[in-house]
């Protein structure tokens, strides 16, 4: 849609532009011809940086909605009352 009305503005300020003298014959309001185009080009720059964005934001969503890489594996280990500080020392040494 931003596309669309970016080239919508950019083609009419171009028509403008080129049409100048016929145009300006029916005006109400006197306007310079420079005046008319940086409107159009306010116009074509804003859609055109609406649609550059959307397509950036619609990409970087892409990127993060794919598959997450899979978890690493838990590994059960054997215990060892020697990395267990849980319990206090004179029980690890008692082992009954």
């Amino acid at each position: 849609m931003y596309l669309f009305l970016a080239t919508f503005w950019l083609v009419l300020g171009i028509l403008v532009q080129v049409f100048w003298d016929s145009i300006a014959t029916f005006s109400h309001f006197s306007a310079d011809r420079t005046v008319m185009a940086v409107i159009f080009f306010v116009l074509f720059s804003y859609n055109f940086f609406r649609w550059r964005m959307q397509r950036a934001l619609r990409k970087a969503n892409e990127v993060d909605a794919q598959e997450l890489p899979p978890r690493p594996r838990v590994v059960h280990r054997e215990y060892d009352p020697t990395f267990d500080f849980s319990k206090p020392d004179d029980e690890k040494k008692d082992p009954k």
